[in-house]
């Protein structure tokens, strides 16, 4: 007689073991791909939210206006006013406006700077009203923070409540700050 210890495993439970393991992988793979993108969209926002506080900051410590512009749909740059004519003109010459040495930054999701054209922070931290969004590529993507609501005085993180992917606006209204 035959006990079970002798017996070893069927071809089917073998199977069927294999079988949960692949659709376990493929389903924590999915998921680890939206919490990837989510994490990348948020480290993003943040380091945009970092940078217009530090140049607030900067505006108002050293008495100078600074700029923050959108060169191409995936990069972003902080411009100081060194030439104090309130007007974003980087250039080589020492009487130039600057554009800070860290700069500009590529990200890898697409910027939306609602207003168009060049951000102003003035000497008095006033800055230029308008939302700044990313976009996420696909509905996986779920990030807790995917834009950066300005006003004059303020500045929040948000959550659009529509992506830009399905249609939403990249506004004020859209973006549900937190």
């Amino acid at each position: 007689m035959t006990t079970m210890k002798d017996r070893g495993v069927t071809l089917v439970e073998l199977m069927v073991v294999i079988a949960i393991i692949a659709v376990l992988m493929v389903a924590l793979g999915f998921n680890y791909v939206g919490w990837m993108g989510a994490y990348k969209i948020e480290k993003e926002t943040k380091d945009v939210y970092a940078d217009l506080l530090s140049a607030r900051s900067m505006a108002i410590t050293r008495g100078q206006n600074y700029f923050m512009d959108f060169p191409t749909a995936t990069t972003y740059r902080l411009i100081e006013d060194r030439n104090n004519n309130a007007v974003s003109d980087p250039g080589p010459d020492v009487t130039d406006d600057a554009i800070l040495p860290t700069y500009p930054k590529t990200v890898e999701h697409a910027i939306t700077w609602n207003t168009g054209g060049t951000m102003v922070i003035d000497k008095r931290g006033i800055m230029t009203p308008g939302t700044i969004c990313f976009a996420a590529l696909n509905a996986q993507t779920e990030p807790d923070y995917d834009c950066v609501v300005i006003a004059e005085t303020r500045v929040n993180m948000g959550k659009l409540a529509t992506q830009i992917f399905s249609g939403g606006l990249c506004n004020a209204t859209n973006c549900a700050a937190k």
